[in-house]
């Protein structure tokens, strides 16, 4: 026993630290996944405001007529001429270029339409070189007479460079150059992130392109196949390029940045434990072919993820004791185990006893509650009996007297058979009218409320008639789309409201009054059902909690206070309507009442216009 808990043990902590690891992974890759994005939107702001600087550049300094001019005279000229113009040129520019540089402008160079140097501000003595081979941008916006701008090698710099033509009017002359040096968008991200930012170079495209006296600039970077523009490095650094082992990537996070950038194109965040920092490589295109050229890259410390490195060491140790703990305990109680299965099983067996309790009571209550609806409807119904069956008594009373006395003619007993036909098929009427009320199908459906409203006072209307209630309609012959038995519902409960308010005042004329009409609010059409009574109204301490649950201002022994709460869940919920209690003076037949009015209102259904 004591082997197969360790087992168990150090399957269960294995299990645990393996989804640990996990979590914690899933964590880091949505942390590197955000700075990503973060560092992709900062880079392409950087790069938006140079482009527009380098607009502004070309629109407010070369995009002139004297600089149209000088290329209108050089176009198709000898030696001389060009070397001429260059002068002029550089002369022409020369304190406006000094001042650029304060923005960080690297190179101002002008080119012939056939792609030859015509003027490096930052070098005038090299010119003359073909640079179709070279500057794919140089070559593109002379074919295309286009702008184009993106990262570009050169034959002295490297940088950022936003290539536009000269033209005159629609006659191109040639294109001019404005570039930015490398170090100043990295500068930009250096002071945004706080750490360490470089810029790394294909190592093939500086021996393809680079003027051979000029590969001195470069030195080796930490990533096989690239260099680090060592004049780059020093103006963000105010130091030189010094490979650090300490700071420099792991091998592993190097070889896999590498091979990223060979296959890819998005920017990649990697987590390198060796130096506890996040790896950013985000890869440079050639504008033109989109050949990986350059990448740039970042070390940062994420404190995101120096806490959940913490926090999985302090879980994992946690986990580890407390499962110990718990193995342990668990462990030294099993030789109690008999006793407390025998404890569980006479708890089980108590629960189950109080669970058939628990039954039997829910059963009574529904019991109670289905007596309680039947014992309703009974009442009801012996109203509505009464009448008929004393009819029918009276009726087989008199032919029994009339046939001892030998009185009893044809006419006589067909007469009164005809009365106990009649009286039998009421009461069958009544069986089906309760029948309907309580055996509804569940449905909303197309209803005529002036039949709704028939109905209820038919199976109130031996209550009506015993308390000498008189009923005055004045209604509309309308439809509504809704369940019928509810409706019903809602109206029994009204009238036997008023029954009640009435049946204890000594007055020689009970009244209930019902109008139905229709009303147009805001281009709706609604539905307004008014029930009041000459009840004596609701006393005004009462009148606003009269739809609560359980509230009655009867005696207990004759009222729950549930009715009008049900009436109001059913207009307002069931059909979202509105249902209020007013106390009115009213008059009626030139006499004057005082009553309580409850009104119904809502939407009438556009399926039953």
């Amino acid at each position: 026993m004591k082997y197969k808990f360790i087992l168990s043990f150090v399957v269960i902590v294995s299990v645990i630290i393996s989804l640990l690891v996990y979590e914690k992974k899933n964590k880091i890759d949505h942390i590197l996944n955000k700075h990503s994005k973060d560092f992709r939107a900062f880079y392409n702001a950087v790069y938006k405001q140079y482009k527009e600087e380098a607009n502004i550049i070309f629109k407010t300094v070369v995009d002139n007529n004297k600089i149209i001019d000088i290329y209108t005279k050089i176009k198709n000229s000898d030696k001389k001429t060009k070397d001429i113009q260059r002068k002029v040129l550089y002369n022409l520019i020369k304190d406006e270029y000094s001042s650029l540089k304060f923005v960080s402008i690297r190179q101002l160079h002008f080119h012939l339409n056939n792609n030859i140097s015509f003027l490096r501000m930052h070098r005038p003595n090299k010119y003359g070189d073909n640079l179709t081979d070279v500057r794919l941008t140089v070559k593109y916006v002379n074919q295309f007479h286009k702008n184009i701008d993106g990262f570009e090698e050169g034959r002295i710099f490297n940088g950022f460079r936003f290539v536009f033509p000269i033209m005159d009017k629609t006659k191109h002359l040639g294109s001019v150059e404005i570039s930015f040096s490398a170090d100043a968008i990295i500068s930009k991200l250096t002071k945004e992130y706080n750490k360490d930012c470089n810029l790394h170079i294909s190592k093939a495209i500086v021996d393809e392109k680079i003027f051979l006296e000029e590969k001195t600039n470069y030195t080796q970077s930490p990533f096989a196949g690239f260099l680090i523009d060592k004049e780059v490095y020093r103006m963000i650094y105010k130091k030189d390029f010094d490979i650090n082992t300490k700071s420099m990537p792991s091998k592993k996070i190097r070889n896999i940045a590498i091979e990223h950038i060979k296959n890819n194109s998005n920017i990649l965040s990697l987590y390198d434990s060796k130096i506890d920092k996040v790896v950013t490589i985000l890869p440079i295109l050639n504008p033109i072919t989109g050949e990986k050229v350059a990448f740039i890259s970042s070390k940062n410390n994420i404190i995101a993820i120096e806490n959940l490195n913490k926090s999985f060491w302090y879980i994992s140790i946690l986990v580890i004791l407390t499962l110990f703990l718990i193995f342990f305990y668990i462990y030294k109680q099993q030789k109690y185990k008999n006793e407390l299965e025998k404890s569980l099983e006479n708890q089980k067996k108590q629960i189950l006893k109080e669970q058939n309790k628990n039954r039997e009571k829910d059963r009574l209550l529904y019991q109670q509650s289905k007596m309680a609806s039947i014992g309703e409807m009974i009442e009801n119904i012996a109203h509505q009996w009464r009448q008929p069956l004393s009819i029918i008594s009276t009726n087989a009373s008199g032919l029994i007297v009339q046939n001892e006395f030998n009185n009893l003619t044809n006419s006589m007993l067909e007469k009164s058979l005809e009365d106990i036909l009649n009286t039998s098929n009421k009461l069958s009427k009544t069986i089906d009218e309760f029948r309907n009320y309580f055996q509804s199908s569940g449905t909303k459906d197309k209803i005529n409320i002036d039949n709704i409203i028939n109905k209820s006072i038919y199976l109130l209307s031996s209550k009506l008639e015993d308390n000498n209630i008189t009923i005055k309609k004045n209604t509309i012959d309308t439809d509504i789309f809704a369940l019928e038995s509810e409706i019903i519902q809602v109206v029994l409960i009204l009238l036997n409201n008023s029954i009640d308010a009435l049946k204890n005042i000594d007055k020689k004329d009970n009244l209930i009054l019902i109008n139905l009409d229709k009303k147009n609010e805001e281009s709706k059409e609604y539905l307004i059902l008014d029930i009041k009574d000459n009840g004596g109204g609701i006393q005004s301490d009462d009148i606003n909690k009269v739809f609560e649950p359980y509230y009655t201002t009867k005696h207990k022994s004759q009222g729950t206070g549930i009715g009008l709460f049900m009436a109001t869940q059913i207009i307002t919920k069931n059909m979202g309507g509105s249902i209020v209690a007013t106390n009115e003076e009213f008059v009626y037949n030139d006499i004057s009442y005082f009553g309580a009015n409850f009104r119904i209102k809502f939407l009438i259904n556009d399926s039953v216009k």
